[in-house]
């Protein structure tokens, strides 16, 4: 279960980044870009969402970090800063796609998201923009819900880099940041190669969680299919 869904998770984000990666190479985009040219940028950014409905929003920032245009337009952040953000410091690490730990956003609705950053060219190796897309985890439970479970206690969890739930069938994360409650038990297990692990269930009211996983290893993600020791 854990490695049939972190197939599926994997090729819901490559889907993802391969969306904005294409429109990055749009020549007309590409010259906006460059001139910081906001009528330019908009069409591109309203079909980005308009042909992709699980994207929430979308945005465009220079090679620093700084906000300039967004859509749905929201003006109270043109100009905002966002280079401390987790996606900014991933994608300009070495200028490559990026995708992101689970964030609470600052624009718009507060709630958690993924945002997807592919940096945008002016020259072969001169960075012009940051284009980056969001999508809400509400939308990746929606598809992850569609994978059914077996009976008898099995839950499935995808957590991000840092153990922050991205959907959970036993622990909703409710619109807030909430970290795995076993994360920390995998996070000590010596050997990776075992693929399974088991940890005292205070959730459960006694006995023990036996979970296996498998890990997205292009963005470092993991899922979890856990099985309490009653049900087994």
């Amino acid at each position: 279960t854990a490695n049939l869904l972190s197939d599926l998770v994997f090729e819901h984000e490559q889907t993802s980044s391969w969306v904005l990666r294409a429109y990055r190479r749009r020549e007309s985009l590409i010259r906006a870009v460059k001139n910081k040219d906001l009528a330019g940028v908009m069409p591109h950014l309203m079909q980005l969402k308009k042909d992709n409905e699980e994207v929430d929003s979308a945005f465009i920032t220079n090679a620093k970090g700084i906000l300039w245009a967004n859509y749905p337009v929201d003006r109270s952040a043109f100009n905002a800063d966002l280079s401390y953000r987790d996606w900014y410091r991933g994608v300009s690490g070495s200028w490559r796609p990026y995708v992101s730990n689970i964030l609470l956003r600052v624009i718009r609705e507060k709630d958690p998201a993924v945002f997807v950053a592919v940096p945008i060219f002016a020259r072969r190796d001169k960075v012009t923009g940051v284009l980056v897309g969001t999508w809400r985890t509400v939308n990746l439970e929606k598809f992850i819900r569609r994978i059914p479970l077996e009976d008898g206690g099995q839950s499935i969890t995808v957590v991000d880099r840092k153990g922050h739930i991205a959907y959970s069938s036993r622990f909703p994360a409710a619109g807030s940041l909430t970290r795995y409650p076993f994360f920390e038990a995998f996070e000590t297990m010596r050997d990776r190669k075992e693929q399974s692990f088991s940890t005292p269930d205070p959730f459960a009211g006694w006995g023990r969680r036996y979970v296996s996983y498998a890990t997205l290893d292009s963005i470092g993600w993991h899922v979890f299919a856990g099985r309490s020791g009653r049900s087994i």
